[in-house]
């Protein structure tokens, strides 16, 4: 299935985190069996992240910039990278995830109402890739997670959403969090997991991009 390229806000009122998306393999974001496809009915409102990049460095073997982006209400939780190959850039042939997110600080708008939010990443650029080409990527922006579950609504929407698709929430351990037990043809655990992560926190789904410039001066 091909991703949508639409602007779209998946709005829920439960949330699980699972430790393991940290240590996930990266896959081509451009996969064919990307699980964002797979979301519940969405509501589409007016929002673009309004991107900007700043204080590039790079380097043969790596790059680190700090990005800002306006947040889609007074909630400062907003954050970039909660799953792997969320946020990324490519030079259309190579893509690098970027998943490690310092905060540098919250700027003021001049309308009062929002709030821009800046962070500093870093990662490690493969060999031969074109920097010059390249092109920073946000898949989506996440909200905080809430403390408390509502297994029962999440097991109904993975029913209508993904059939085949079996979780069991895990209660006795620290924290939320859910097994995969079955999942349908053609979907890895992974995707299994991802989809469940975003069908159940507050998020924005894009893409939104954003050519990175370097001044060759």
């Amino acid at each position: 299935m091909d991703k949508k390229n639409t602007q779209i806000l998946l709005l829920v009122l439960i949330v699980v985190f699972s430790g393991g998306c940290s240590t996930a393999s990266i896959e081509d974001p451009t996969s064919s069996t990307n699980s964002q496809v797979l979301s519940p009915p969405p509501v589409t409102i007016d929002y673009s992240p309004d991107l900007e990049i700043r204080e590039l460095i790079v380097t043969e073997t790596s790059i680190s910039f700090t990005v800002c982006y306006s947040l889609p209400s007074s909630d400062n939780s907003w954050v970039l990278g909660r799953l792997p190959d969320d946020v990324y850039i490519s030079d259309e042939i190579q893509f690098v995830s970027l998943q490690s997110f310092s905060l540098v600080g919250f700027e003021e708008q001049s309308d009062s109402t929002t709030r821009t939010r800046c962070d500093r990443t870093k990662a490690n650029l493969p060999t031969n890739f074109q920097i010059d080409q390249a092109a920073l990527t946000v898949e989506r922006i996440a909200a905080a997670i809430p403390e408390e579950i509502d297994w029962d609504n999440i097991l109904q929407q993975v029913e209508m959403v993904a059939p085949g698709l079996e979780i069991e929430p895990i209660l006795d351990q620290p924290g939320p969090g859910f097994a995969v037990v079955n999942t349908p043809t053609g979907m890895t655990a992974l995707e299994a997991h991802n989809l469940v992560i975003g069908m159940i926190e507050p998020v924005f789904i894009g893409p939104w991009s954003l050519s990175i410039s370097i001044d060759l001066k």
